[in-house]
């Protein structure tokens, strides 16, 4: 019985350790996304104002 315990407590600290494993890799990865989603948005602005910059600078050449 004592051997038993301690072969199912094993198991346990080991999903345990999986499931706090899985909770960290879960955060970096929405961390990585959130990131990347504010990169992929400020190059979107960066693309928006680099347009209108060149469109600005067209009209000063015209006129």
């Amino acid at each position: 019985m004592h051997s038993f315990c301690i072969c199912t407590h094993s198991v346990f600290v080991l999903i345990l350790y999986l499931y706090s494993f899985c909770i960290c890799t879960h955060f970096v990865f929405a961390l990585i996304l959130y990131l990347h989603s504010f990169c992929i948005c400020t190059h979107s602005v960066f693309v928006l104002i680099l347009y209108l910059h060149s469109f600005c600078y067209r009209n000063q050449v015209l006129h």
